[in-house]
């Protein structure tokens, strides 16, 4: 019993492809820590960006938005500032993104959901949109120089496509003006009664009508809303003018080919080849 020369070769060289590096690499993974780590995005399926819109602040007009499939679906949002101000101190912040995910037939309407306005292990929400808004679960998140979000399958399981899923119809909406107390986007006689109903209170939140961060709602807060009375313009997008890649994402967790697992394969190859009868 011997190897065939042409096996042979054949083992040499994929041998010396594995000791090479040759391998295929597996994608850059995502850690959810609010930090863009160089190459972490480069395989994004979607990349959308938006123009840099006058009149709101750097650090709330959203830049870029990029969504890559895997063990779960992850999101990063980045802003024209140095980081995205998710939770600003002086407005009750909201951020929607919506879109559809689907087969390319049957389409499935979401919208990842934030309220500073919720408490905190409860403010980014998966919704269905599809036959009115229903809550399908929290989604994790963290912010750092880039929003960065993850979306566990199993919140979109059964009807998930099972190996990828075409993305559409993207549209966001991030309200951060200061003064707002409420999240709506506007500064008017809503924000001023929850200002008014915690006036003098100690320890409280800018949902509550605390806008300076000194933690109790005075004077300075009420001059924050008077000076931003009528709202200002917040960033919103419809997606239709800046999409530069769309691609379908996987709806599995990878399973990379490593050089141990072509090493395996090998050693398999070889028993198999060493067992054949040489013709």
């Amino acid at each position: 019993m011997a190897y065939s020369w042409k096996a042979h070769k054949a083992l040499g060289w994929l041998v010396c492809l594995v000791a090479a590096g040759a391998v295929p690499a597996q994608a850059a993974s995502v850690v959810t820590d609010g930090i863009n780590t160089a190459g972490e995005w480069a395989d994004a399926s979607v990349i959308i960006h938006d123009r840099n819109e006058a009149g709101i602040p750097d650090d709330r007009d959203i830049k870029s938005i990029w969504i890559k499939g895997g063990h779960s679906l992850y999101l990063a949002v980045s802003a024209y500032g140095q980081r995205l101000d998710l939770a600003p101190r002086d407005s009750s912040s909201a951020f929607a993104f919506g879109f559809a995910l689907g087969d390319g037939q049957t389409w499935r309407h979401l919208q990842l959901d934030y309220s500073q306005a919720r408490p905190v292990d409860q403010r980014m929400r998966l919704l269905s949109l599809d036959g009115g808004a229903r809550d399908l679960g929290a989604a994790t998140y963290a912010v750092g120089d880039t929003l960065e979000i993850e979306v566990p399958w199993a919140l979109l399981r059964p009807e998930l496509p099972p190996q990828q899923a075409e993305v559409k119809n993207f549209a966001f909406e991030y309200r951060a003006v200061s003064g707002d107390v409420t999240g709506d986007g506007e500064v008017n006689l809503m924000d001023l009664g929850v200002l008014g109903s915690n006036w003098g209170r100690v320890d409280m939140a800018a949902r509550q009508g605390e806008l300076t961060g000194d933690g109790k709602v005075d004077i300075s807060d009420l001059a924050v809303l008077m000076v931003n009375w009528g709202g200002h313009p917040y960033d919103t997008f419809d997606g239709t003018a800046a999409i530069e890649r769309n691609l379908p994402v996987a709806t599995h967790a990878p399973e990379p080919l490593t050089a141990l697992s072509v090493v395996m394969a090998l050693t398999s190859l070889g028993g198999y080849l060493r067992r054949r009868p040489k013709l």
